[in-house]
């Protein structure tokens, strides 16, 4: 309860941290009404960002009809999440109680941790994938370790070092690597090279990267005034 209810409120009075969640809701209202007609495919889970927070969202708000309030309310959820997790990991590292409760608390009261997990974007819910599969880490059991690494780079992509992170962990632990764990991990960049080619996006993205290197390169060309790249950055 005192995670969870300053984080439901949140979802409901709180605004959301960045314009870029508005994307996410407008993502999440396509994919809710595809599904509510029945055209739903794994392709349209192609978009600018990884979609898993989208599509939980969007089966959501199938019964809630509120592109809005389901992406806040899932982050919401995600956050509360996020301070179990917390404490279990702090109880496993220092097998005292008080620290974990202190820990806890310390996240679960915090402010800017409220405000975040009542905004309609990848932050929290990512954070909870990557606390889950530490947790699982610690208590050496890999396969779930890499489902939830999995899950975070089905969300966001820098999770996708886990890849070579969950392997490399266990070879220094015990010695040896979970080929099911190693499959498992592999699924987030290999689910994104289909989606992508099955939008024909995927030759374009390798195209566009010289290009983008080209523009950095302009752009470092030509610097700014201290003050105004501080103030821009």
């Amino acid at each position: 309860m005192v995670a969870a209810v300053p984080r439901i409120l949140g979802a409901f009075f709180l605004p959301n941290a960045f314009g870029d969640a508005y994307v996410y809701i407008r993502d999440i209202g396509v994919m809710s009404a595809k599904m509510r007609a029945g055209t739903f495919a794994i392709t349209d889970l192609y978009g600018f960002w990884l979609p898993l927070y989208q599509f939980l969202s969007a089966l959501i708000n199938v019964f809630i009809g509120n592109g809005f309030y389901a992406g806040k309310l899932v982050s919401a959820g995600f956050g509360v999440g996020v301070c179990v997790l917390i404490y279990s990991v702090t109880l496993k590292l220092t097998a005292h109680r008080t620290a974990a409760l202190l820990a806890f608390l310390v996240i679960a009261l915090n402010p800017l941790h409220i405000f975040y997990s009542a905004s309609a974007m990848t932050d929290v819910p990512h954070a909870f994938f990557l606390l889950a599969s530490l947790y699982f880490c610690l208590q050496k059991r890999w396969v779930l370790a890499a489902v939830f690494a999995a899950l975070a780079g089905l969300t966001r992509m820098e999770s996708w070092m886990f890849f070579a992170l969950i392997p490399a962990i266990q070879f220094f632990r015990e010695r040896r690597i979970s080929l099911a764990a190693v499959a498992i991990l592999a699924i987030p960049p290999l689910f994104w090279l289909y989606v992508s080619e099955s939008h024909g996006k995927l030759a374009r993205v390798f195209r566009g990267a010289p290009g983008i290197s080209r523009l950095a390169v302009r752009r470092e060309s030509h610097p700014r005034p201290f003050f105004s790249a501080a103030y821009s950055s």
